[in-house]
């Protein structure tokens, strides 16, 4: 199945967990399939991520300054980005 949208942030910050949730529901009632990942990332396997990521067509990243220093969401970023060669939304 390929879906419409990666959605990539920080899911530790609850408030921006929170927002990132918001997003995933508005965009799921306009028909927009997403990738989300909405239970602790700590049990999401990497390889999960990793296709996830390589079936939707577009990423969007929901940056904060907490998301550029926690080391697994970047990971996440540049594997889309770069590996995948997918279209990036900030």
């Amino acid at each position: 199945m390929i879906l419409n949208v990666f959605l990539c942030h920080l899911w530790g910050d609850s408030s921006q967990h929170t927002f990132a949730s918001e997003i995933n529901q508005f965009l799921l009632n306009k028909g927009i399939l997403t990738w989300f990942n909405d239970v602790d990332p700590n049990g999401a396997e990497k390889q999960d991520i990793v296709e996830g990521a390589s079936r939707c067509r577009v990423l969007v990243v929901l940056v904060s300054s907490e998301f550029l220093l926690y080391h697994a969401t970047f990971v996440e970023f540049q594997l889309a980005k770069k590996k995948l060669s997918k279209r990036c939304v900030f």
